[in-house]
């Protein structure tokens, strides 16, 4: 997998967990900032289902997509679309949320790359993900990290 993850917050207390956590894996880049300009460069960005289907269109879905940005609203010009899941509003036991979590980075993941194997000309190469936006806001942030470094890993060692 030829892909290099940006992960954006607004502060750097809200990115500290998913830089211990990532440490040592190369590829990956960390942004503090606003939008526009963290997605500065990012040839696209996920973006919770419940969010992108009203925005960019579309249906829900058990598989994450790729959609095409027309808005020029500061988001990369494709979005990864979530596979459909409630944002997770309240503390609840994260062992609990792992998994289901870690699937949903590894669906978006496996889009990007069947996306990339019909893009020639346009792949996607670096993967813009707000760690603030991606709605797991009450789950504890070294568990939203380990799983996405576990989809990282899986995605890297198939592709």
């Amino acid at each position: 997998m030829n892909l290099t993850p940006v992960i954006t917050a607004p502060s750097d207390s809200a990115i500290s967990a998913w830089r211990t956590t990532l440490d040592g894996i190369p590829d990956i880049r960390f942004r503090i900032g606003k939008m526009p300009a963290i997605a500065d460069g990012c040839d696209a960005a996920i973006v919770p289902a419940y969010l992108a289907l009203d925005r960019y269109g579309g249906t829900p879905s058990r598989e994450a997509r790729v959609a095409e940005n027309r808005r020029n609203d500061g988001l990369p010009s494709r979005i990864v679309v979530t596979p459909s899941y409630g944002p997770v509003a309240e503390k609840v036991e994260n062992s609990d949320l792992s998994g289901p979590i870690q699937s949903v980075f590894t669906s978006c993941l496996r889009a990007v790359e069947e996306f990339n194997h019909l893009a020639v000309e346009q792949p996607i190469r670096t993967l813009l993900i707000h760690v603030v936006a991606i709605g797991f806001s009450a789950v504890d942030d070294i568990v939203i990290a380990s799983a996405f470094r576990n989809a990282y890993h899986e995605a890297r060692d198939m592709g």
